[in-house]
């Protein structure tokens, strides 16, 4: 039992990490951003093919990893959402995000190849002892570093000037600008944020699994998009809540139900029900 729960905290910890990202995205921009899946793969590749070059350290490639993502998302972002939004062509990001998630996958899949790849050291089959019950340490990693990010993401968001910003632009675009909100740096600092938790996500996700492969955000993004829909779209709180209890299901079906069934369905299940008793959300404005 104790064994499932911290595989279900360390499972929603990282749908959490992953869709915090994509609600501080929309909850800006407002855009549904499916190319934070190309976030996640640059994390998890850079996770594994920079060990060589730094002895072997996953600290060091998971940081530069999550840096890299940063520096791309918030690129990309600016470069091709921020470009179609001034023109007013909101539907065209969607369309826009879509492809640049399949363009990454594909990219990775000819410099790569398609075969997964593993770690040196399958650092998700190390067990340690604590108080009696013999745990895996990457489920220890794993919600202990999501759980710090969302610490650290809600004292930005509360204790800085940018991270209030980010906020008043969430509630009320016109009055933000009214009272000298730049919209364009808050854009790229919710991009920055955002693509950050993406790459870092990913890098954790590779770990966990101990598997990097083109498609491996595939499952990630599906869930992730019914976490902020049933936590209420650009709803933080509401993404923490969802995540943790989509995290916790999945494991315990995947666990207590013999039958085979994909990860994805669980999240399925939740969001039909939410829709049905709560179309905005669990703690969605209703707007």
């Amino acid at each position: 039992m104790i064994q499932q729960l911290l595989n279900g905290l360390a499972v929603g910890g990282l749908y959490i990490t992953f869709a915090i990202g994509m609600t501080l995205i929309y909850s800006v921009l407002r855009i549904i951003h499916i190319a934070h899946g190309s976030m996640l793969l640059i994390g998890a590749y850079c996770a594994l093919l920079l060990l060589p070059f730094f002895g072997n350290n996953l600290i060091i490639t998971i940081i530069i990893g999550t840096l890299v993502s940063g520096v791309i998302g918030t690129l990309m972002g600016m470069g091709v959402y921020v470009s179609l939004l001034k023109r007013g062509q909101y539907d065209a990001t969607l369309v826009a995000s879509v492809a640049i998630l399949i363009a990454t996958e594909e990219a990775l899949m000819v410099l790569f190849g398609v075969r997964h790849k593993q770690f040196p050291t399958p650092i998700n089959a190390i067990t340690i002892n604590l108080f009696g019950i013999s745990i895996f340490l990457i489920q220890l990693v794993c919600a202990a570093v999501s759980f710090a990010s969302m610490f650290i993401l809600w004292v930005f968001l509360v204790k800085t000037d940018e991270g209030r910003a980010l906020r008043a632009l969430d509630q009320d675009p016109q009055l933000a600008s009214l009272h000298g909100i730049n919209p364009l740096k808050t854009y790229m600092i919710a991009l920055l944020t955002g693509s950050m938790l993406g790459g870092l996500s990913g890098g954790l996700l590779a770990l966990y699994y101990n598997d990097v492969h083109p498609e491996i955000a595939s499952v990630p993004v599906t869930v992730a998009l019914c976490v902020i829909i049933v936590g209420g779209l650009g709803s933080v709180p509401g993404t923490i809540v969802s995540g943790l209890v989509m995290g916790l299901l999945e494991t315990a079906a995947i666990a207590y139900i013999p039958l085979l069934f994909p990860r994805t369905l669980i999240s399925f299940i939740v969001l039909i029900v939410i829709l049905l008793l709560k179309p905005s959300g669990i703690l969605g404005r209703g707007r």
